[in-house]
């Protein structure tokens, strides 16, 4: 009776839903790339987001940090290889950029390589090799 119950109100609550969004789920746009020359739509991104992506948005005026976030999703994989990270590339008249994950949102004014690496350090859901290697450093240091 329970199970048919169960079924019952989520076929109703399915048509609800359904039919407050006018009945067609959004567009998620399917990654051709880690790296993009381009922004996803916020739907798009929320939905990377919520299953355990970080979205790296560079808006930049010059490329001087092109070859290297070009190479953030193979060198922030997780241990295991996988990789967690989606890189947008967006031209604008100065350069700044946003990490976005499930742990927070940070913008960096001014970003550089250090700046980069350490808020996906903070931000990335699986911390990666590159990650784990800073804080057993940091670590270390402030033994000696």
């Amino acid at each position: 009776m329970f199970i048919v119950g169960s079924l019952f109100l989520s076929s109703i609550a399915f048509f609800v839903i359904g039919f407050a969004t006018g009945g067609a789920p959004p567009a998620i746009e399917p990654l051709t790339s880690f790296v993009l020359k381009k922004e996803l739509s916020r739907e798009s991104e929320n939905f990377y987001i919520s299953n355990g992506f970080t979205v790296l948005r560079l808006y930049y005026g010059n490329s001087s940090l092109d070859g290297f976030v070009t190479a953030l999703p193979d060198s922030m994989a997780t241990v295991s290889g996988q990789r967690q990270l989606i890189v947008e590339k967006i031209a604008a008249n100065q350069t700044y950029a946003t990490v976005e994950s499930l742990n927070g949102k940070q913008v960096l004014n001014d970003p550089d390589e250090a700046k980069i690496t350490g808020a996906l350090c903070e931000k990335l859901m699986l911390k990666p090799p590159v990650c784990l290697f800073k804080n057993i450093s940091a670590s270390y240091s402030k033994l000696q």
